[in-house]
C-alpha cells in the first residue's frame, strides 16, 4: 500500500498528525509505518525505545500492532524487497543502511522488550498509576479490578454495620430514603428496604460518577420541590372550589387531576398534563361560562408554570440522593481499596486525570523513569473525555520538547458511546481546539483497500442516499457519515412477526453455498446486534454441524467441565455444601473418570443415592454418607484432596485435582479451558491472594473482565459469530449481517456539563416536551444515540472484503435499521466459484500433560526430545497394564485404546505398541502375572526420609519380596543403577522385613537387568 507519510528528514518537530480514515482503509498499516519510521530514523529526535508509546483500545489490536511492527523490522533486517520498498520512502537511508538499522533496532526490542510500549490505553494508565502509586496512598503491588461492585458492596456493608436506632447513620439513611421516595412515582413509591435501593442505584451510577474528572453537582432541592408541589396542589384545589361554587360541570380529566392533588401526589401531577378544559359548559349560560373561563385562566398559567418548574426540579434532583450516598461512602471505599490493595479501572483514570490537571506531569515522568516524546494513538475516535483529560497534558508536555502526536481514526466507526467514547474529540483536534501552537498535518486515506467495489457502492447508497432522508437533522452529518465505491452484496428483508425463522434458513443456506463455492469456514463471519443473537445464531450453526467460534461465550466459566471443577473446589472449601459435592458427583467429569476406570457405578446409582440422602432426614453432610457407602471411591478420588485442602496452595491443589481425575485424558475437548483455569489461578495468586474461598468468590463475580476468556487461534477453521462491537477493526472475506429492528434505546441518565460541574439529569422524553431546557437535552441525547446507531451500522457494513449478505428483520414498533437498506438493486443472483486461500502449513507441537507429581531425576544425561516423548508414551502404556493372563494381547489393546483417546500421533502409538508386545513376551512377563498375595503399584509416589517424593514405574509386592522395576528405552546410560538403588533403599523403609529387589527393564531391547 502506498504510504502517505513524509520522509523523516521532512518532518519538523513538534508535530501533530491526524490521519482521517473516513474515506479509505489502511490505517493500521499507516500507523505501523510511522512507528517503524520513529524507531529506525537517525534524524528524528528523542526516538529511543522508551521514548515512544503506541496506544490502542483492545488487547487484540495491541498484539496485532506488535506483530506487524516486529514483522516489518524482521523482514527489513533480512533484506526482503517488500519491506525495504515500504521503508525506503520514509527513511533517508539506502537499502543496506535500512537493513543494518532494522537489525540493530530488532535486537534492542528483543533485549529490552518491556520498553517496547505498544499497549492499550487502560494498560498505559494503569502503568502510570502503578509508577505513582505511593503518591495516591497505595502500595505498588495493588490489584486492578474491572468490576467495582464488590468494593461498593463492602462499603455498604461497613455503613450498614453502624446503623442502629438513633445513630447518625440511621438518621442519614432515613433522610436519604425520604429524598428517594419524594421523587419516585406510583407503586414504586414505597420500599420495605430503602437501603437495598440506594445500594443498587449507586452501583448502577458508579460508571457515570467516575467517567468525568469534573465534580458532580450536589444540590438538595427537595424542600423546594415539596413546597412548590404543595403550592401546585393548592392551586388545583382552588380551581376545583371555583367549579364547586359555579354551575359548570368539571371535565373527567380535571376530576382525576384534582383527586391526585388532594392526595398530594406531586409525581402524578407532573406526569399528567393539566387539562385544556377544566369544565364543560353544559347546563350553564354562555355568559357565565365565559366569565368562569376568564377567572380560571390566571390560575391555569400559575399551575402550568409550577408544573414546568417541578418537572425540571424532578429531572435535576432525582439522582441527588444517590450522589450524596456515594459521597458519604467515598471515604469508606477508599479505606477498603487501600486496605485490600484493590483499585477499579475507572477510578484509576479519574485519579490520574485530577492528578495531571494539578500540574503533576513532571512527577509522572520521573516515576516512569523515562519521558515519552512520541505518542501514537489508534482508533482515536474511541477516546473518552476523561481519558483525553489525562493524555492531553502529557502530550502537550512532550510537544513542548520536540515531541509528536500521531493519531489515526474514523469518526464513522465510533461505536463505544456507551463506554464514554466521544468522537467529537477527534473532530475538535482536527479543527485546532487542542495544541494550537503545534504545527498540524492532516492526512486522508482516500482509497479503500479492504472491500470490493460493489460493497463500497452499497455502503455509499445507504449512507449518502437513504440515511440523510430518514434520520433526524444533523445525525447523518454529525460524525461524517453523509460526507463520504468487484464484490457481491445481497439484501433480504423479512417480517419478524412470524413464528418461522426465515433468517435462520437463509443464513444456513448462505453458509452452505459459500463452502460449495470454495470459501472456508474461517472466511465467514456473522455479525449480530446483541450477545443473545450470537447465542441464537451459534445454536443454528451447531444444529447443522458447522464449526463456529461464538465470541460472546469465550468465558471458560460457561463450560460445563469448568463449572464442575469450580464446584469441587467449593466443596473442598466448605465440605457441608451438599449441592456443590452432589453437582460434581453427577457431572460429566466424575462420570467420565468412573467409566475410564471401569467402575460399575452408574449416574443413576449416584442420583438415587443423593435422592435417598436428601429425603432420609439425615443431618450428616452428603460427603460423609458417600464415604460410608462408597469407601473405595472416596479413598481413590477424594481423600487426599480433602486432606490437603487448606494446606496446599490453590494452584497446587488444583493440579492435584487434575492429576487425581486425569482431566486431560478424560476431557481432551476441554484442554484449552482447563489450561486457562490454571492461568487464571496463577494470575490470582500473583496478586497476593491464595485463599480458596476468595478465589471461589472471584469466580462467581459477574463482570466484563476478560481474565476468564480463551484466546481464539487466528487460523482455526470455524465461522466467527460476534457482535458488531467485537468486529471492530476486523475484516473477513464473507460477512453475513443480521439486523433486527429495535426501538432507539435512551439512557435516562444524562450528563449535563455546567459551570459548576457535571449534573446527572433524569431525562424522560415526555418531560422534554413540556420544557424547552429539557427539550434541548432530549434532542442532544437523541442525536448522540442516532449517531451511535448509524456508526454501528456503518461498521457492520464495512467488514466484508469480497461478499456481504445483509438480512433485515422488521418489527412493527420500529423499522430501523432495515429501513435504511436499499429495496432494489441487491437481489439474490448466481455467484461464481472462488479461489480458496492457501492453507498455512505450520509445524505443531503435540501438547503433553503429565499426571505425575514432583519427582527427582537421577544423574542420567538428557536425551533427545523425540526419544523423551517416546519413552513417556511407553511408560504411560505400561502404567495402564496391571496384571495380565497368559496372553497379554487384550490388556495391551485396551491400554492402547485408552491412550489413543487423547494422543494425536497414531504412528508413535503404533511403534510403542509393537515394542511393548515384544517386551511382554520375555522374562518380564512373570512380574505381570497374578500370584496369590501379589499387589501391584504403577506410577506410585514414595517419600524418602527427608520428605522428597519419588515416582516409581512399577512396584510388585509379593508375600516376602518387593520388586521395583524401572522402565528404560534406548541404550543404557550412566546413573540408571544408582537411581534404582535409591528406590530400593526407600522401599526397605516402607516394606520393613521384606526382601527388596531392583530391576532395570530395557523395553526396546527386551532386556531385564538385576540391580544389586
Amino acid at each position: 500500500m502506498p504510504t502517505l507519510l513524509p520522509k523523516d528528514t521532512e518532518l519538523k518537530f513538534p508535530l501533530v498528525t491526524v490521519v482521517d480514515a473516513s474515506a479509505g482503509s489502511g490505517k493500521t498499516t499507516t500507523l505501523t509505518h510511522r512507528l517503524a519510521q520513529l524507531l529506525l530514523s537517525k534524524h528524528i529526535p528523542h526516538n529511543g525505545l522508551g521514548n515512544i508509546l503506541a496506544i490502542t483500545f483492545t488487547n487484540n489490536a495491541a498484539v496485532e500492532m506488535k506483530r506487524r511492527v516486529l514483522g516489518l523490522l524482521k523482514d527489513a533486517a533480512l533484506g526482503l524487497p517488500d519491506a525495504l520498498e515500504d521503508l525506503r520512502p520514509l527513511l533517508s537511508m539506502n537499502d543496506r543502511e535500512i537493513q543494518a538499522r532494522a537489525n540493530e533496532i530488532l535486537e534492542q526490542v528483543l533485549d529490552r522488550y518491556s520498553e517496547f510500549q505498544v499497549q492499550t490505553i487502560d494498560s498505559f494508565l494503569a502503568k502510570v498509576f502503578k509508577a505513582s502509586a505511593l503518591e495516591f496512598g497505595f502500595s505498588p503491588g495493588f490489584d486492578i479490578v474491572i468490576d467495582s461492585r464488590p468494593l461498593l458492596d463492602e462499603a455498604f456493608d461497613a455503613f450498614a454495620g453502624k446503623i442502629e436506632q438513633g445513630s447518625h447513620e440511621a438518621k442519614l439513611l432515613e433522610y436519604l430514603a425520604f429524598r428517594v421516595f419524594l421523587f419516585r412515582s406510583g407503586d414504586a413509591k414505597f420500599y420495605w428496604n430503602p437501603y437495598k435501593e440506594l445500594s443498587k442505584q449507586v452501583k448502577n451510577l458508579y460508571a457515570k460518577i467516575v467517567s468525568t474528572a469534573r465534580p458532580l453537582v450536589q444540590e438538595d432541592r427537595s424542600i423546594e420541590y415539596l413546597e412548590k408541589g404543595k403550592k401546585l396542589c393548592g392551586l388545583v384545589e382552588e380551581v376545583g372550589m371555583m367549579i364547586d361554587r359555579s354551575k359548570v360541570v368539571p371535565s373527567a380529566h380535571f376530576v382525576k387531576y384534582r383527586v391526585e392533588a388532594q392526595a398530594e401526589k406531586i409525581d402524578r401531577l407532573i406526569d399528567l398534563q393539566f387539562p385544556d378544559s377544566v369544565a364543560t359548559k353544559s347546563k350553564s349560560p354562555q355568559i357565565e361560562f365565559a366569565k368562569f373561563t376568564k377567572a380560571v385562566e390566571p390560575l391555569r398559567a400559575q399551575i402550568e408554570s409550577l408544573r414546568q418548574d417541578l418537572i425540571v426540579l424532578h429531572a435535576q434532583t432525582y439522582f441527588q440522593p444517590y450522589i450524596e450516598t456515594h459521597r458519604i461512602l467515598t471515604d469508606t471505599v477508599e479505606r477498603i481499596k487501600r486496605r485490600e490493595g484493590r483499585v477499579d479501572l475507572g477510578d484509576i483514570t479519574l485519579k490520574l486525570a485530577n492528578f495531571v490537571r494539578e500540574g503533576a506531569v513532571p512527577d509522572l515522568y520521573i516515576s516512569l523513569g523515562e519521558k515519552i516524546h512520541h505518542y501514537l494513538i489508534d482508533e482515536f475516535q474511541d477516546t473518552s473525555p476523561i481519558q483525553w483529560q489525562t493524555l492531553a497534558p502529557l502530550i502537550e508536555n512532550s510537544l513542548s520538547s520536540s515531541g509528536s502526536l500521531f493519531v489515526v481514526g474514523d469518526m464513522k466507526q465510533s461505536i463505544y458511546g456507551f463506554r464514554g467514547a466521544d468522537w467529537r474529540i477527534m473532530r475538535d483536534l482536527i479543527d485546532g481546539k487542542y495544541f494550537p501552537s503545534a504545527p498540524k498535518e492532516l492526512l486522508t486515506l482516500e482509497t479503500n483497500y479492504r472491500s470490493g467495489q460493489k460493497i463500497l457502492d452499497f455502503t455509499k447508497e445507504v449512507f449518502h442516499g437513504i440515511v440523510p432522508l430518514q434520520v433526524m437533522s444533523g445525525a447523518a452529518q454529525a460524525s461524517g457519515l453523509a460526507a463520504k465505491g468487484k464484490g457481491v452484496v445481497e439484501t433480504y428483508i423479512f417480517e419478524g412477526k412470524t413464528e418461522e425463522r426465515p433468517e435462520r434458513d437463509l443464513i444456513l443456506r448462505i453458509v452452505k453455498d459459500c463452502l460449495i463455492r470454495g470459501f472456508r469456514l474461517r472466511d465467514l463471519a456473522i455479525l449480530t446486534p446483541e450477545n443473545e443473537d450470537v447465542v441464537k445464531v451459534s445454536g443454528w450453526l451447531n444444529e447443522q454441524g458447522y464449526e463456529f467460534v461464538p465470541f460472546s461465550t469465550l468465558d471458560i466459566r460457561t463450560r460445563k467441565a469448568i463449572g464442575e471443577l469450580l464446584g469441587l473446589l467449593k466443596f473442598l472449601d466448605s465440605p457441608i455444601d451438599n449441592l456443590a459435592f452432589g453437582s460434581f458427583l453427577l457431572g460429566s467429569t466424575f462420570r467420565s473418570r468412573l467409566h475410564h476406570d471401569h467402575e460399575k457405578i452408574s449416574a443413576v446409582d449416584l442420583s438415587q443415592f443423593i435422592f435417598e440422602h436428601k429425603h432420609s432426614g439425615e443431618r450428616r453432610p452428603l460427603y460423609v454418607a458417600f464415604k460410608d457407602r462408597y469407601a473405595s471411591l472416596w479413598d481413590r478420588y477424594f481423600e487426599s484432596l480433602f486432606t490437603n485442602a487448606g494446606f496446599l496452595p490453590l494452584y497446587d491443589l488444583t493440579t492435584q485435582i487434575y492429576k487425581r481425575f486425569g482431566v486431560f485424558d478424560i476431557l481432551p475437548q476441554e484442554e484449552a479451558a482447563l489450561v486457562k483455569l490454571l492461568e487464571v489461578i496463577k494470575d490470582f495468586e500473583e496478586r497476593g491472594m491464595n485463599s480458596l474461598r476468595e478465589f471461589i468468590g472471584f469466580a462467581q463475580e459477574l463482570s466484563e473482565d476478560s481474565d476468564w476468556n480463551i484466546e481464539v487461534p487466528p487460523d482455526v477453521d470455524a465461522v466467527r459469530v460476534m457482535t458488531v462491537h467485537k468486529a471492530k477493526g476486523l475484516d473477513f472475506r464473507v460477512v453475513i449481517v443480521l439486523l433486527y429492528d429495535v426501538a432507539l434505546r435512551a439512557d435516562r441518565v444524562y450528563m449535563e456539563e455546567t459551570k459548576e460541574g457535571v449534573r446527572l439529569v433524569r431525562l424522560l422524553k415526555k418531560y422534554g416536551e413540556a420544557d424547552p431546557y429539557l427539550s434541548r437535552l432530549v434532542v442532544d441525547r437523541e442525536l448522540k444515540n442516532r449517531v451511535d446507531q448509524l456508526n454501528k451500522l456503518y461498521v457492520s457494513l464495512t467488514r466484508a472484503k469480497e461478499e456481504m449478505f445483509v438480512l433485515g428483520v422488521q418489527y412493527p414498533q420500529s423499522k430501523e435499521p432495515s429501513a435504511f437498506l436499499p429495496g432494489t438493486g441487491y437481489e439474490e443472483k448466481k455467484k461464481s466459484k472462488v479461489t480458496p486461500d492457501p492453507e498455512k502449513k505450520e509445524v505443531r507441537a503435540t501438547l503433553l500433560h503429565h499426571s505425575k507429581g514432583a519427582m527427582v531425576k537421577g544423574s542420567a544425561q538428557r536425551i533427545h526430545l523425540e526419544e523423551t516423548r517416546r519413552g513417556e508414551l511407553i511408560h504411560s502404556l505400561l502404567a495402564r497394564i496391571v496384571l495380565v493372563k497368559d496372553d497379554p494381547s487384550s490388556e495391551i489393546r485396551e491400554a492402547v485404546k485408552e491412550e489413543g483417546a487423547s494422543l494425536r500421533d497414531p504412528a508413535a502409538l503404533e511403534s510403542a505398541e509393537k515394542s511393548i508386545r515384544g517386551f511382554l513376551k520375555g522374562d518380564i512377563l512373570d512380574y505381570f502375572r497374578p500370584h496369590k498375595g501379589r499387589s501391584v503399584l504403577n506410577e506410585q509416589e514414595f517419600a524418602r526420609s527427608d520428605g522428597q517424593l519419588f515416582r516409581m514405574d512399577r512396584v510388585v509386592a509379593d508375600a516376602d519380596t518387593v520388586t521395583v522395576i524401572d522402565y528404560k528405552t534406548g541404550e543404557e546410560q550412566e546413573g540408571y543403577d544408582e537411581q534404582v538403588r535409591n528406590y530400593m533403599k526407600i522401599l526397605h523403609d516402607v516394606f520393613a522385613g521384606k526382601k527388596v529387589k531392583g530391576l532395570l527393564a530395557y523395553v526396546d531391547r527386551n532386556v531385564l537387568q538385576v540391580v544389586e
